[in-house]
């Protein structure tokens, strides 16, 4: 009887969590095309997206390396965002002008871009 509990408490406990995850996935606020972005130990990846002029696009961040790339910033939109580990972070934007809207880590030693074209 016991074990039958205890088997029962960690499927209600993998329920649970599960729940957490997908409510934290379905919270994300995507705006236009969703553009998904790896943030690993190497770097990211891709490295460099493309947009056109207007276009309202989310960069969806996930880190799953380690510390490096904890943070992610974008100055020229004065964005600096933490990045949890394994979690979607979103981050919409509508590029108003061409050119390259550049993204760094805290420590600027991974780089990456959103190339924005007319």
């Amino acid at each position: 009887m016991r074990r039958m509990w205890s088997v029962g408490a960690m499927g209600l406990v993998f329920a649970i969590v599960g729940l957490g995850f997908a409510e934290s996935a379905a919270a994300l606020n995507i705006v236009g095309r969703r553009i998904d972005i790896k943030v690993q130990s190497s770097g990211y990846e891709p490295a460099r997206v493309t947009a056109k002029t207007g276009e309202a696009i989310t960069l969806v961040f996930t880190r799953t390396g380690g510390e490096c790339g904890a943070e992610v910033v974008i100055p020229s939109l004065n964005i600096r965002q933490h990045l949890p580990k394994n979690e979607p972070v979103a981050i919409p934007m509508t590029p108003a002008k061409s050119g390259e809207i550049a993204f760094t880590c805290g420590m600027k030693m991974m780089k990456g871009a959103v190339v924005v074209t007319d």
